[in-house]
């Protein structure tokens, strides 16, 4: 009961993945970037080609975040083991404590999650780079499109509601998208 419990309490979050459509998702995601490039080659080629080589970097990092989070789904059976041993630990924790068992329920603690928690905490620290990286585009963006946009401003003529146009379009598809 103890382990059905556990599953049960760890598969709350993934069942709203579950439920989601993707395909809706996809084509959504797809069409919002098919019109903000057509928009912002209309508007303001030149500075539709700039940003638009941040899609590739935005789709990766996003991608790499979905990869991320579905690697933790395949860590629930150690966590499951650990949640069934803590649960019966704590339900009879009188027994144990009489008994002096304390040490070896430890020890099975320690061999349930203590010789993969190197290998896991470096995962985590490339999951957080990742992440990082993920979370920067959009300032990477940011800091070229406005860059290259004023001078576009300035040398070219093209107008301030153009350029924001152009930007917010392909920004927010590519986040989409991402």
């Amino acid at each position: 009961s103890s382990i059905l419990a556990t599953r049960l309490a760890a598969a709350v979050p993934f069942c709203k993945g579950i439920t989601t459509d993707f395909l809706n998702l996809l084509c959504q995601a797809v069409s919002s970037v098919g019109f903000s490039v057509i928009l912002g080659f209309v508007l303001s080629w030149k500075l539709c080609l700039v940003i638009m080589a941040f899609i590739p970097f935005s789709f990766l990092t996003g991608l790499s975040n979905q990869n991320a989070s579905n690697n933790k789904s395949k860590k629930k059976t150690d966590e499951e083991e650990g949640g069934r041993l803590t649960t019966e630990l704590v339900e009879n924790i009188k027994t144990v404590v009489s008994l002096g068992r304390e040490e070896y329920f430890y020890a099975q603690f320690r061999a349930i999650f203590g010789t993969k928690r190197p290998r896991q905490l470096a995962w985590e620290h490339v999951q957080g780079l990742f992440y990082g990286i993920s979370n920067s585009v959009l300032f990477f963006i940011q800091a070229t499109a406005f860059t290259y946009g004023f001078y576009l401003m300035q040398n070219e003529g093209v107008r301030m509601i153009s350029f924001l146009r152009v930007y917010t379009s392909i920004t927010y598809a590519t986040m989409s998208l991402g």
